[in-house]
């Protein structure tokens, strides 16, 4: 996968199982892997050094959006294949 040969710690590092987070300043965006692409899930100000548990919770309800989403489409685009 691409994005897994982003070396720089500075810029792109893991917080939490299956989460990692890009940042530039205070800004910060989590995001996880899906298949072979990487979700930016939202973007916030960071102030502490400490990653606030309500992000993570805020970036779990879209990631499970998401899934939703993927799974729907993934079955409809199937309907046509099964004889």
């Amino acid at each position: 996968m691409g994005w897994m040969n982003i070396n720089n710690a500075e810029k792109f590092k893991k917080i939490a199982d299956g989460w990692f987070e890009f940042k530039c300043h205070q800004i910060r965006m989590p995001c996880f892997c899906s298949g072979r692409d990487l979700i930016l899930t939202h973007g916030f100000i960071k102030k502490k050094d400490d990653f606030p548990a309500s992000e993570i919770k805020h970036a779990e309800l879209i990631k499970a959006e998401h899934e939703t989403k993927n799974t729907a489409t993934k079955q409809y685009s199937n309907r046509g294949k099964q004889k």
